[in-house]
């Protein structure tokens, strides 16, 4: 074998070696963005050659040696661009070097998924105890600070074991915790959980939650995400009172005996609100100057109103600033009960996108639409859902509504209308007639089905549609086809 050649077994391995790490190599070319002028500062450029386009590519070497670009970074751009990888992958980029072996033991975020356990099916025993070994030794082995923890799994984790983790996160001052074991409806998360006050960021789903009597609330926390988490009203409201400097809320509770509820966070950014079956919401007698974005989706809604009040215009009177707004029918419902005026009296002139999913052949939502719609001067898109009902009849409306009404009104700046799983009603049709030649500045009308509910109530909307007069000469109307799904709410539940 000639000088310097390299044996074939040997060279095979190397080339499986370099493997193994491509991908996440190639995963962490894709995630440098703004980090690449700040990169390449630190990068002698008139020593590498370049043999692949990609920047980060395990072959991207200096001329003349054997070290890789990444291991020259300082220190806290590679704990930045490894915590951008899959906890699996930054641990793979440890054979890259001898420099880079422990590098993987400082970076800030670790989250762990069933992925980590891939050699025992998602679910089963061995995959939770080789999950929980995982998270046990990443943990011991760690030396750096541990900004983000969360582990999300589908299978039973014992509590000593969270309650293990939850004393190692309070030592660390861990600022972000995300926990969603999602097999697990009636898991207890353990009080360890309190001692925690440096959190920013929680994130809990499946399982149940109770404050002990002493603690007064995160006094850091920004954001938290509650979904069908268990405890009482009394609990969550204390919880988000306890937390001044919130911001975003997504609240999911799982609790049917939950009727009303106070929000008494005032600076609120961002609201999503999930409930099975709230009669009331309310803010805690603050204007939420600071809320810009939310959405409201009850599965139920009592009768037990007053009518003699205007729930509609208490809501709107608490959301001065809001600019995107998420509405299912039983919220619409809840707002229509009471007194509804035929124009909000402070219109909502930041409101600018807004979803809703009705009942069509309700008079009273008909006509809470309508209130929102003319309060709402400078909306720009319209998205509007059917409540799936059978709709081979009207239930309330008698005759056509569209044919009496009538409206001095004009929605100038409405642009983008998507009409989801509407039925061939002549309520639907009056509606839209009443959009097309009340917008001026439309641009579009997007026409969407259920795969479940066929395409041919849809064709026969849309060619009506195209035969009516509309105010704006450029707006096209346009049959987009079935949604795979049922379209989300605007505020995506992360």
């Amino acid at each position: 074998m000639a000088a310097g050649a390299e044996h074939p077994s040997s060279s095979g391995r190397s080339r499986a070696k370099r493997g193994s790490v491509m991908g996440a190599l190639d995963r962490i070319s894709g995630l440098l963005g703004h980090l690449t002028d700040q990169i390449l500062s630190y990068l002698p450029l008139k020593h590498y050659v370049v043999r692949r386009a990609s920047l980060l590519s395990s072959e991207f070497r200096y001329a003349g040696t054997t070290s890789d670009r990444i291991s020259d970074l300082p220190r806290h751009l590679t704990d930045q661009i490894l915590s951008c990888l899959p906890l699996k992958d930054a641990v793979r980029t440890s054979v890259l070097s001898s420099k880079r072996r422990y590098t993987w033991t400082t970076i800030p975020g670790l989250v762990f998924d069933d992925s980590c356990s891939a050699q025992s099916p998602s679910g089963t025993l061995s995959s939770t105890y080789r999950l929980v070994d995982i998270v046990d030794r990443v943990l011991s082995s760690h030396t750096g600070t541990i900004e983000k923890f969360g582990v999300l799994c589908e299978t039973l984790i014992d509590i000593s074991d969270v309650d293990r983790w939850l004393l190692h996160l309070w030592r660390a001052s861990t600022k972000e915790l995300r926990l969603r074991f999602v097999n697990l409806q009636g898991y207890e998360m353990p009080s360890s959980l309190f001692l925690c006050h440096d959190l920013v960021n929680l994130d809990l789903a499946f399982c149940s939650l109770k404050p002990p009597p002493a603690f007064k609330g995160f006094k850091n926390m920004t954001i938290l995400k509650l979904y069908v988490v268990k405890m009482s009203r009394y609990e969550i409201e204390s919880l988000i009172k306890g937390s001044p400097l919130l911001q975003t809320l997504m609240l999911a509770p799982n609790a049917r005996d939950i009727f009303c509820l106070s929000i008494d966070a005032p600076n609120l950014r961002h609201l999503e609100l999930f409930g099975c079956g709230l009669e009331a919401v309310s803010f805690g007698g603050h204007r939420l100057t600071s809320l810009m974005v939310a959405s409201f989706t009850l599965r139920w809604c009592g009768e037990n109103q007053d009518a003699n009040r205007s729930y509609l215009l208490e809501f709107f009177d608490q959301l001065p600033q809001i600019e995107r707004l998420s509405i299912n029918s039983w919220f619409l419902r809840y707002l229509s009960f009471g007194k509804v005026p035929e124009i909000l009296p402070d219109p909502c002139i930041r409101l600018q996108c807004i979803s809703i999913n009705m009942d069509i052949r309700s008079l009273a939502e008909i006509t809470t639409v309508l209130c929102i719609l003319k309060g709402s001067p400078n909306l720009k898109e319209l998205h509007l859902s059917g409540k799936e009902f059978d709709f081979s009849e009207d239930r309330e409306l008698n005759g056509n509504f569209w044919d009496d009404y009538s409206s001095p009104c004009s929605f100038e700046n409405l642009k983008v209308v998507s009409l989801i799983s509407l039925p061939h009603t002549r309520q639907i049709m009056g509606f839209i007639w009443f959009l097309l030649s009340h917008s001026p500045a439309l641009e579009r009308m997007e026409v969407w089905s259920y795969p479940s509910h066929g395409t041919e109530s849809c064709e026969l909307l849309l060619q009506e549609c195209v035969q009516f007069p509309r105010a704006s000469a450029r707006a096209d109307v346009v049959f987009m086809g079935c949604l795979k799904a049922a379209p989300r709410q605007l505020p995506v539940w992360d």
